[in-house]
């Protein structure tokens, strides 16, 4: 999955209504399948190429993430992505999430 793709993915979910659950659940599901289609791409979209925004809006789908791709290296990898978060309450709240969902998923 190309960045481009990504970036349009999380622009659909920026401007779709959170009270729209049904499309917002399109939305995780579409990126949480398109940034476990192919690691290396995900780790140079998330570590390289993401804005701020885009991570924080894919933070929105660990649990889609580790439902399709129940790997450490995607704990690892999404980390090192919150740690490009320049506010430190973000990077905190993200990495407690993060946490916490990986928990449910990583054995």
């Amino acid at each position: 999955m190309n960045s481009d793709t990504l970036r349009s993915i999380i622009a659909k979910r920026a401007a779709t209504d959170d009270e729209c659950y049904e499309d917002v659940e399109q939305c995780w599901a579409e990126l949480g399948t398109a940034l476990t289609e192919d690691y290396d791409a995900t780790r140079t979209f998330l570590l390289e190429d993401a804005t701020e925004d885009e991570i924080k809006w894919s933070s929105e789908v660990f649990e889609e993430i580790f439902e399709k791709a129940p790997e450490q290296r995607y704990v690892d990898l999404l980390g090192k992505a919150i740690e490009r978060l320049a506010d430190q309450d973000d990077r905190l709240r993200t990495a407690k999430i993060l946490d916490q969902v990986a928990q449910m998923y990583i054995d």
